[in-house]
């Protein structure tokens, strides 16, 4: 039987195997990945190194007993695809063919062409072999900058915090979590986070790094200098679709689906795309609960069912250096549009911070800060119409 090779070891596509057991898929499958495990939880890869998780909670113990034909090939990376005659050749020079092929790279940490960046000390948290070197290398009381604000930059400050290090956050927007929060969330996360013991450059950004061989301090754009031993960037992220490119395949910002996951600019309607090198219907998705719903839809489309990908109003909890935090909706563009209405709860002296905006009576949207009870009742509700005030003022406390 001709078989289904898919492109990347990540969550995505450890999640579309564990999707396809579960619908009886019984066609060959070969997954190639340029790492050595197939589908570790990267989220909690800042847990594994602040010593909050083990090395063996990363792994989903399903994953070591599908009820599918799998073949691993690790340690490689896909290095040219050939859509016409349906192969792929791995920079190892294996050749690969398929009938349907998914890919499913991911992305990385796009990295600035400053001076410095090729010192020793200086990389990323976006992998389990970042996460082991980092683990193996840190030190107490070294001097720390991680650049970049947002979920996965204060999700590595946090880690290396609990690992002793003294920490600053360079941030080159006023605001942390400028995409997740409104102002005030993030003003009273800021404060937090401070309190915690973690040093803010806000509204500032790095020009270079220097030391000798070895970083040593970060110049800043503002003038000043920061000691640094370890420089982490957390600066977003590019799809991982080189080799698409280099085929002569157009994804420079992602691979291009229809709501089937199938590519729509090549493939001839045998490759798909899943995760965070897809872009369905023009939409870049990067949190884990719609890429897990992708694998579900590709998982139903390679089965016979056809069941597309229904994008929802994206939402995230988790925790930032501990702090508890919802977000749901685009709170930032919610705040400046004088069309919404809202509703606040806040504790100071708790360190609580609640608000929903509805638009045209809906819940459009949600932060809470501190307390995020009532999460899952808000993330039901969000589209809903909301236009009884006793309901929004339960919904704000968390009833």
């Amino acid at each position: 039987m001709e078989q289904l090779l898919i492109i990347g070891g990540g969550m995505a596509s450890a999640r579309l195997l564990l999707e396809l057991a579960e619908r009886g898929f019984r066609r060959p499958v070969t997954v190639i990945s340029d790492e050595e495990t197939l589908g570790y939880n990267r989220v909690l890869l800042p847990d594994f190194l602040g010593g909050q998780c083990t090395l063996d909670a990363l792994n989903d113990p399903r994953l070591a007993k599908l009820d599918l034909d799998l073949t691993c090939v690790y340690g490689t990376r896909a290095a040219a695809i050939d859509c016409d005659h349906r192969t792929v050749e791995t920079s190892d020079g294996d050749r690969h063919s398929y009938r349907q092929c998914v890919l499913a790279m991911g992305s990385r940490v796009p990295l600035p062409d400053l001076p410095g960046m090729d010192k020793a000390g200086v990389g990323v948290l976006r992998s389990l072999a970042d996460a082991l070197r980092l683990d193996d290398e840190l030190e107490p009381d070294q001097a720390a900058v991680v650049v970049g604000g947002g979920l996965l930059g204060l999700e590595a400050a946090r880690a290396l915090l609990a690992r002793g290090l003294r920490v600053t956050v360079v941030h080159r927007n006023p605001r942390l979590l400028n995409r997740q929060v409104d102002r005030r969330a993030s003003e009273a996360l800021a404060a937090q986070l401070e309190a915690l013991g973690l040093s803010l450059r806000l509204g500032d950004t790095v020009q270079a790094l220097r030391g000798d061989s070895r970083v040593r301090e970060v110049l800043l754009t503002s003038g000043a200098t920061l000691p640094a031993h370890r420089v982490l960037f957390a600066t977003g992220s590019v799809p991982n679709t080189e080799f698409i490119q280099a085929s002569g395949y157009p994804a420079a910002t992602g691979i291009q689906t229809d709501p089937y996951l199938r590519a729509t600019e090549f493939g001839d309607g045998h490759c798909f795309a899943v995760g965070e090198c897809a872009l369905v219907n023009g939409d870049h998705f990067a949190l884990v609960e719609p890429v897990y719903a992708q694998a579900a839809a590709l998982a139903s489309v390679l089965t016979g069912n056809r069941q597309p990908f229904q994008a929802s109003t994206p939402s995230t909890r988790l925790k930032v250096a501990g702090i508890e935090l919802f977000s749901a909706g685009n709170p930032a563009a919610l705040e400046a549009d004088p069309r919404v209405a809202d509703v606040i709860v806040e504790d100071r002296s708790a360190h609580v911070y609640r608000r929903l905006f509805f638009t045209e009576q809906r819940l459009s949207g949600a932060v809470l800060l501190g307390n995020t009870q009532g999460a899952r009742n808000i993330q039901t509700h969000l589209g809903q119409l909301c236009d009884a005030t006793g309901q929004r003022d339960a919904l704000a406390f968390g009833l």
